[in-house]
């Protein structure tokens, strides 16, 4: 259908029918969902997306590097220094410095890669997805990376403080690798419900902020985005780095996620029916003020 309006203001707006699965899963805060979240997105807007993330993600290492003063003459040593990271240094040995260390380097690898994967899109792509994008970064950097990183930081903290201790000697835990079950228990624990909680802020802010609401579901494959956050909760339950090496190449997708999003459908033909309506009104107003 085709609604045409003349005069000076004239537009025409095509309103096509709505397709069956339009809505699904476009857009949705899913950083797990890329292929169903990018595959609308044109080759090079996924091409220049990944470019930029990458950018982003490596000159955030760069910054990170530098805090901890490892060697960097030329190219060998700055990729040579993604296997010596370690997040705490000869006088930084206490678990609550090397906590501050990775929450320190997973916000500026977090900032980064979505900052710099928006821009990419925001470049590449439509100006029509802009707002799709926006709101995917706000999910990305509010509900998969800072909120769930808050609540690991601070629920870990509280319960290494007031409540590990007693749980080891109720228990009568003796030996060192029997001593970390409960801290990996409530990391696990937390972590989950820090992952909830970061989804239900992410679509709060966006609904209240954009009068959208995306509906981020919760699939068990979500826990995959989320290795920050479970790098950070086995550092402080168990004192080893070992996840937290693979902390920038997960940050990288939730960049990827927030610069290939696309709009959902229907709300382009919302916002095509919007602009219709407004048209209409002001072709309206015109007559009336002619015929007077």
């Amino acid at each position: 259908m085709s609604i045409n309006i003349s005069n000076s203001s004239s537009a025409t707006f095509k309103m096509q029918p709505k397709k069956s699965g339009d809505d699904d899963n476009i857009s949705d805060g899913s950083v797990l969902k890329i292929n169903e979240v990018s595959e609308k997105a044109p080759s090079k807007v996924r091409v220049g997306v990944a470019i930029t993330t990458l950018a982003g993600i490596a000159t955030a290492m760069y910054s990170i590097f530098k805090m901890h003063k490892l060697p960097m003459e030329n190219l060998k040593d700055y990729f040579a220094n993604f296997k010596k990271i370690k997040y705490e240094s000869e006088c930084w040995k206490c678990a609550d410095n090397i906590k501050r260390r990775l929450e320190t380097a997973v916000a500026i690898l977090g900032a980064s890669s979505v900052g710099a994967g928006l821009l990419g899109g925001l470049i590449f792509d439509k100006k029509e997805n802009r707002k799709a994008k926006i709101r995917e970064s706000i999910i990305q950097l509010i509900g998969n990376i800072g909120t769930p990183l808050a609540c690991v930081s601070v629920g870990m903290g509280l319960f290494d403080k007031y409540l590990n201790k007693k749980i080891i000697n109720t228990l009568k835990l003796t030996s060192e690798k029997t001593k970390k079950i409960p801290g990996l228990i409530a990391s696990g624990v937390i972590l989950v419900a820090a992952i909830i909680a970061g989804n239900k802020v992410g679509n709060f802010i966006n609904k209240k902020v954009f009068d959208v609401d995306d509906n981020r579901k919760l699939k068990l494959s979500d826990m995959s985005p989320h290795i920050d956050d479970a790098a950070l909760a086995f550092t402080i339950a168990t004192g080893s780095e070992t996840i937290s090496k693979f902390v920038p190449a997960a940050l990288t997708i939730a960049g990827y996620s927030a610069g290939t999003a696309q709009e959902k459908p229907k709300i382009l033909e919302e916002a095509k029916e919007k602009e219709y309506k407004k048209q209409l009104k002001k072709q309206f107003a015109m007559q009336q003020s002619q015929n007077a």
